[in-house]
């Protein structure tokens, strides 16, 4: 199962987290970033199924979620749920400022 959960990080450098479904194969690493999208919520239930399950978390690419988290956070202080070209692509609420504070405790 802990194989399965890691198999839905993203690999992409500066595109950290967790899928919400298994990674679609594009032809350039544009189409793959553009498509294949962590999403914060995601993130933040593969890593509490990561620790419920006794994993020490050491295969978390953690500077990519990190860089993940500043790029989900929009200048009024919330968080949207995925990178996305500007905020008028993703929702932002509560949900995901929780999200992100479980994130950074983790």
């Amino acid at each position: 199962v802990v194989r399965f959960i890691y198999s839905f990080m993203s690999p992409l450098p500066g595109h950290g987290g967790f899928y919400g479904y298994p990674r679609l194969a594009f032809d350039s690493e544009e189409l793959d970033r553009c498509n294949n999208q962590p999403h914060i919520a995601n993130t933040y239930v593969a890593l509490v199924m990561l620790l419920i399950l006794g994993d020490d978390l050491s295969r978390v690419d953690r500077a990519s979620v990190a860089g993940s988290l500043r790029k989900w956070q929009l200048p009024d202080g919330s968080f949207c749920c995925v990178h996305g070209v500007s905020s008028l692509d993703s929702e932002n609420d509560v949900r995901f400022v929780y999200c992100a504070a479980a994130i950074c405790y983790v």
